[in-house]
């Protein structure tokens, strides 16, 4: 634990290990790991926590898991994968705060309840393989006091922001493959999937947004290809497959 952040440059071959957190900084911070970071706790602990948000760069031949979350930025920040990122029951990559994920064509993000969660404005690019594995429970939550709807599981959930999924891009999981809370933006040229016939929308806006599927973009839920819901403006333009 470093509780004045800084910087943390783990190279290939390097193994950093913690029951509870692999790596963890009180204020902002930066890692860089090319070898691996783990919190050895079953089901309990970040492979990365930085709790004042700041950046992650995980190289090709790097992993990092928890056994609950792989990374957690805790205020805004970003990260970049190129490797391998994984939550063994919560998410792969939480950013409470917001911020950017990018995940590049060796990338693999992958979560129990989330493969990305971003907890306010942000964005995700995608080129590599993303997604959740859990498949019990609703995957939502709805107040009927407030009818908000709370999204609990996913392959990439957003508060607001945007998604960019290339033609290379897996998003997918059992109840939502891209979901947004408020107003949201999925730009789609490679594969989107949710494969729950109960409750599985390949792409779910709750409260409006946008929906490009380009010509090489698949987009399939068990229930529903894509749903903009909400009071809000939405809009959906289509080239290639949307099915549910």
């Amino acid at each position: 634990t470093l509780q004045g952040g800084g910087t943390i440059t783990n190279l290939a071959g390097g193994m950093v290990s913690g029951v509870y957190e692999g790596v963890a900084m009180t204020t902002i911070g930066t890692v860089v790991n090319q070898g691996s970071i783990a919190a050895t706790h079953p089901t309990l602990g970040d492979g990365i926590l930085l709790s004042g948000g700041g950046e992650v760069g995980n190289g090709i031949h790097g992993g990092i898991s928890g056994g609950e979350n792989g990374i957690v930025l805790n205020a805004s920040g970003a990260v970049a994968n190129n490797g391998m990122v994984q939550g063994l029951t919560g998410d792969g990559a939480l950013l409470t705060g917001g911020g950017a994920v990018s995940n590049n064509t060796a990338g693999l993000i992958a979560g129990y309840k989330m493969g990305v969660s971003l907890g306010a404005l942000g964005t995700v690019v995608n080129q590599g393989s993303i997604g959740s594995g859990q498949t019990v429970g609703s995957g939502y939550r709805y107040d009927t006091a407030t009818r908000a709807t709370t999204l609990l599981d996913g392959g990439v959930v957003l508060n607001t922001g945007g998604v960019s999924n290339a033609a290379a891009g897996v998003i997918s999981s059992y109840f939502f493959g891209v979901a947004a809370n408020g107003v949201g933006s999925v730009v789609n040229d490679g594969r989107i999937t949710a494969g729950s016939t109960t409750i599985g929308f390949g792409v779910f806006l709750v409260n409006g947004g946008s929906v490009t599927n380009a010509a090489s973009g698949t987009i399939s839920g068990g229930v529903d290809g894509a749903l903009i819901a909400g009071a809000r403006a939405g809009s959906a333009f289509n080239q290639g497959s949307i099915t549910a």
